[in-house]
């Protein structure tokens, strides 16, 4: 290959030396110019290929760090959220526990025992629709009593007095809880407020969360998502919040709940699946045993309620290990990358706790497809790539110019060099063909020859005063130019042109 090219460039060289002076100039300057073009395009395109990567992993790391400082804020607000709206019921909570000890200090509490309603026994005035569209009492509680409990009984007569302040902790609390209820393990007595018609055949144990919290019972306790067709009778997504009841004694008789609609526009919970970042990203809870509770998302497909560890086990172990509550992470579903920050809400139920998640019951997910993380990135890479483009060609364009432009120069000022001479190398030519014939070159012609500039005009110069004097010259014994030998021997027709023959007669005259 070497060889190859050697050779090639040999014969290239030999042809140009068979080339004017003026096409050799051009010919080397036009590949001179080519290779210092193609060096110059090289070493632009390394630069930009370098200034665009490091661009880009610049803009890579900016981003990366900028989407997860903003995805855990915002996922952690997002939690602070929602746990003030639970706060909000856990207070009732906390206030209704009170109001059950005071009741057996007489002398101190002065709330008058109401009557109490089975929900067939409620008075039809006090019959309306909640915004769920159920029919409810909001006046009176209604109970159910599985063991047939007498209506003097002193715990009856004492929670008929919390009817006085249910619809005002209803109302306080009106756009977060569907319905508060109590259970009381001993009696067997179902209590809810406001009161209504529950669905037949209800007994406490057909609540889902039931058992799980019958184990514990003296913890807060907080359920997955189901539907509200166990005391209510539509199918609307709920969870509910659970909360013991203790007596004078500390001990655990009961508990009181409340039912939290998840997307009924009239309740905030739904605010928490209101909360979106950027394009793509939207706001999800997860459960303690990771399932989703995401009943107004279509992003899970066919799947009402996945389970995030399905999803992504490991995403989901590192989510809910409390050391890496700082990390976003990455995972794929249905052939996309998404990235996700996650937030613990505590099983206190007060606040999100920052020091110690390791109680809690629902986690709170912000996802979004890193595509639209990084979308800025994409489009960062399309302007570099288009002003490269740009550059690229202003420089070619330029660099062409700027070649046409000097080989027209180099031309002209070749033509100015090589003009004179070659008129030079023509008057030669007449000088040596007319040399033998009856008319040297005229002195005429001699100032017609082109002069140049510069160092070429003194050449020509030079050459028209030595022509000139060849011309001029009339002794016939004195060299020609371009005479090949200097002591000319002149024909003898010559003697007769020049009248010489008369000095021939007159020295044959002389005698001997």
């Amino acid at each position: 290959m070497f060889e190859f090219i050697k050779n090639f460039w040999r014969e290239i060289f030999a042809l140009t030396k068979t080339w004017s002076i003026r096409k050799q100039m051009l010919f080397c300057y036009v590949v001179a110019m080519t290779l210092i073009l193609i060096l110059l395009l090289i070493v632009v395109v390394i630069n930009l290929f370098y200034i665009r990567y490091e661009t880009v992993s610049e803009i890579d790391n900016t981003l990366n760090q900028q989407a997860k400082q903003n995805m855990l804020q915002l996922v952690k607000e997002t939690a602070v959220l929602m746990g003030s709206q639970i706060n909000q019921v856990t207070v009732m909570f906390e206030f209704i526990q009170n109001m059950i000890y005071a009741m057996n200090s007489t002398e101190t509490y002065s709330l008058m025992p109401l009557l109490s309603y089975k929900p067939s026994e409620l008075p039809e005035k006090c019959w309306v629709y909640d915004s769920n569209n159920q029919k409810v009492c909001l006046t009176f509680s209604s109970y159910i009593n599985y063991t047939n409990i007498d209506l003097n009984n002193m715990l009856l007569q004492n929670l008929s007095t919390l009817d006085n302040v249910w619809y005002s902790v209803y109302k306080l609390t009106a756009n977060i809880a569907l319905r508060y209820y109590m259970y009381f393990y001993k009696e067997h007595l179902f209590k809810n407020f406001p009161g209504m018609v529950v669905q037949p055949n209800f007994v406490i144990e057909n609540l889902p969360w039931y058992k799980i919290f019958n184990k514990t019972r003296d913890l807060p306790y907080t359920s997955s998502e189901y539907a509200d067709n166990i005391i209510g009778d539509t199918n609307h997504p709920i969870i509910t919040v659970v909360y013991p009841l203790f007596n004078k004694s500390n001990d655990t008789w009961g508990f009181i709940a409340a039912d939290l609609p998840l997307n009924i526009s009239d309740f905030m919970l739904k605010e928490i699946y209101s909360v979106n970042y950027l394009e793509t990203g939207f706001t999800t809870v997860a459960y303690k045993n990771s399932s989703l509770i995401d009943p107004m998302n279509k992003f899970w497909k066919n799947e009402i309620s996945p389970n995030f560890i399905d999803i992504d086990e490991y995403v989901w172990n590192q989510l809910s290990n409390k050391q890496q509550n700082n990390e976003t992470y990455f995972f794929i579903y249905n052939k996309d990358i998404y990235r996700v920050a996650g937030y613990p809400l505590s099983i206190s139920l007060n606040e999100t706790d920052d020091e110690d998640n390791s109680d809690w019951w629902y986690m709170i997910l912000l996802i979004a497809q890193e595509s639209d993380v990084m979308k800025y990135r994409e489009e960062s890479k399309e302007k570099i790539n288009t002003m490269a483009k740009l550059l690229i060609g202003i420089t070619i364009t330029c660099s062409v110019i700027t070649v046409a432009v000097v080989t027209a120069l180099i031309h002209f000022l070749a033509r100015s060099i090589t003009a004179p001479l070659k008129g030079i190398k023509e008057f030669t030519d007449k000088i040596n063909s007319k040399a033998t014939e009856k008319d040297m070159v005229t002195k005429e012609e001699l100032d017609e020859l082109k002069e140049g500039d510069d160092q070429v005009a003194d050449l020509v110069k030079t050459y028209k005063q030595l022509a000139g004097s060849l011309i001029t010259r009339r002794e016939e014994h004195l060299p020609k130019p371009l005479q090949t030998s200097q002591n000319r021997i002149f024909p003898r027709n010559e003697l007769y042109q020049k009248n010489k023959l008369k000095w021939k007669m007159l020295i044959d005259k002389i005698p001997n």
